[in-house]
């Protein structure tokens, strides 16, 4: 399956904030959203293995990875040899749930630094590496003006 269509993106955050949650959503039916910052491939692994033992990825239909910045091992920070890349721990957790996943959307803490409405419809489809936003965010507040809109426009006051 490539696509998932008109499920909820419930939750989201760096892999690190999502793992720590004691409020933790139920995912089941649901998109999980992650991106991370500065956290090596070893950690990475950790945190992930954390969400899958506790049951945390069950049933999950789909999985979007934004940008992983600063998350693959380099001499010069590193307290543990490297043992895996971050792409092999995407593949070691994400790529055995068998659903849709997307690695790699300019989302997150990167160059975009794009926001994710969180608690929408979403479409992703893997094939197309795409992420479809289906329902609207925001609601507009009952009198307020649309773009383009001035006060007093079309009253005559000149």
């Amino acid at each position: 399956m490539a696509t998932a269509k008109g499920h909820p993106l419930p939750a989201g955050g760096t892999v690190g904030v999502v793992a720590r949650t004691p409020w933790q959503p139920d995912l089941r039916g649901k998109v999980l959203f992650f991106e991370e910052i500065g956290e090596q491939p070893w950690r990475m692994d950790a945190l992930l293995t954390n969400l899958r033992q506790a049951g945390i990825l069950d049933g999950v239909v789909a999985v979007v990875v934004g940008e992983l910045v600063d998350c693959d091992w380099r001499d010069d920070r590193s307290d543990v040899p490297q043992t895996l890349s971050v792409e092999d721990v995407l593949e070691r957790h994400i790529g055995a749930l068998g659903v849709p996943a997307i690695y790699g959307l300019p989302l997150g803490h990167g160059k975009h630094l794009v926001t994710v409405p969180l608690g929408v419809e979403v479409e992703v489809d893997a094939d197309a590496r795409t992420l479809r936003i289906v329902e609207a965010a925001l609601e507009p507040h009952p009198g307020s003006m649309r773009a383009g809109e001035h006060e007093g426009a079309g009253s005559g006051a000149g």
